[in-house]
């Protein structure tokens, strides 16, 4: 399947992959990747989305002009884009006080688009960024020096926009 190289403002589905990866992965920050959004958000891709095995549901809508509200199975989030050396990423912050452990903790994941409309995202690894990084600088700066290395995501997870 060959991905389309698209922009980031075309690509903002990526906040429903990071709650699949808050979920799925249990990466979990005490810091996001930037405190503020690095784009705004893309209203064409706001909705409800399904991952292609059918069994995770998700609905995306705006909070404001950079901001997310995601519901994932019932739990509360907030995300934004988090880009990093020109790298997508997105900072996915769970609002859900029924679980205090997980209350205000981040999720990081990177993503593609492909030309059929599916997404593709996966998770940062833990073991390659430390979920104890205390800082945004310090998480970007790890990013960074990263990039290139295949350790630095899990395993990819699909999605399709519902019609």
């Amino acid at each position: 399947m060959k991905l389309a190289n698209l922009t980031l403002r075309q690509c903002t589905p990526l906040i429903l992959v990071l709650t699949a990866w808050l979920a799925l992965c249990g990466c979990v920050y005490d810091v996001p990747i930037t405190d503020k959004p690095t784009r705004a958000v893309n209203e064409q891709l706001l909705g409800n989305w399904t991952s292609q095995d059918g069994k995770t549901k998700m609905k995306v809508a705006k909070y404001d002009t950079g901001h997310y509200v995601l519901v994932y199975d019932g739990e509360l989030y907030r995300a934004w884009q988090s880009d990093v050396a020109g790298t997508p990423f997105f900072s996915v912050q769970s609002l859900d006080s029924t679980q205090p452990e997980g209350l205000n903790k981040y999720t990081y994941t990177s993503w593609t688009l492909a030309a059929d409309g599916t997404l593709h995202g996966r998770g940062v690894n833990d073991k390659v960024i430390p979920d104890t990084t205390s800082s945004p600088a310090k998480v970007q700066k790890l990013l960074r020096a990263n990039l290139k290395n295949p350790e630095l995501l899990g395993e990819e997870i699909v999605f399709v926009k519902d019609k």
